[in-house]
């Protein structure tokens, strides 16, 4: 979610599948979910540039999180 055009807040939510099957984790494949916040910049020529920390629940269902800092650049059309 976008809630500008320049300049704007990002907001994601989400889920992902854990696969469950590696030899470092004994997970069960299951559904963790993530969500992330952020800042958008759209430029007039279509590059984009997107500073953002995304919050992931743990697997196994607990209430523990990890936050991951990230940035996405890209372009669009």
């Amino acid at each position: 979610f976008l809630t500008g055009d320049v300049h704007s807040l990002y907001l994601s939510a989400g889920g992902a599948l854990t696969a469950g099957t590696g030899s470092i984790n004994d997970y069960g494949s299951e559904w963790i979910m993530q969500g992330s916040i952020g800042y958008h910049f759209q430029s007039p020529n279509g590059l984009f540039v997107r500073p953002l920390f995304t919050v992931t629940q743990t697997p196994g269902g607990g209430s523990d999180f990890i936050v991951w800092p990230g940035m996405t650049i890209g372009g669009s059309f």
